[in-house]
């Protein structure tokens, strides 16, 4: 498959296409895919995920914040967030990015919108505080070796 970026409205209709672009497998949540999927390229060292946030989701507030600049993700149970922040605290985490927004996408497949980065600094400027991802690059290759060096030449550390 070709490189592609968000001005090619690239999207998917399910989690498991997603994988199956990334010539991964959906790693399951009972019967259903988890919304987070990490690359097994061991060049990523476990730090690089596709993620298939959907912003009407009973458990996660995906919050939209200058769009596509920023994805601001709470937990509904707060009771959650502490360890939602701490996980990522210190870690280069990078995720691949197809969002679910029935309204602004107008259907409800899942939009490739960007690589983001867990962004620490703007994560402590909440209260309490919540995980921001930042967008870093608008292209994307779902080969995964070619990822790679797009995610180094724009000096990503994972």
């Amino acid at each position: 498959m070709a490189p592609f970026n968000i001005s090619s409205g690239k999207s998917v209709a399910t989690i498991e296409e997603g994988c199956v672009l990334f010539n991964e497998l959906p790693q399951m949540r009972g019967f259903t895919p988890r919304p987070g999927i990490t690359l097994s390229n061991p060049k990523f060292k476990g730090h690089v995920t596709l993620w298939f946030p959907n912003i009407d989701n009973n458990y996660w507030n995906n919050d939209l914040l200058s769009f596509p600049n920023f994805i601001v993700e709470t937990p509904k149970d707060m009771s959650r967030n502490v360890w939602q922040v701490n996980k990522y605290k210190g870690k280069g985490e990078i995720r691949v990015t197809f969002l679910k927004n029935k309204k602004l996408f107008k259907d409800s497949d899942y939009h490739f919108v960007g690589i983001y980065e867990f962004n620490q600094k703007m994560s402590k400027t909440f209260t309490p505080e919540r995980c921001v991802w930042e967008c870093k690059h608008d292209k994307c290759d779902s080969n995964q070796n070619e990822l790679y060096k797009i995610l180094v030449n724009e000096g990503l550390k994972f």
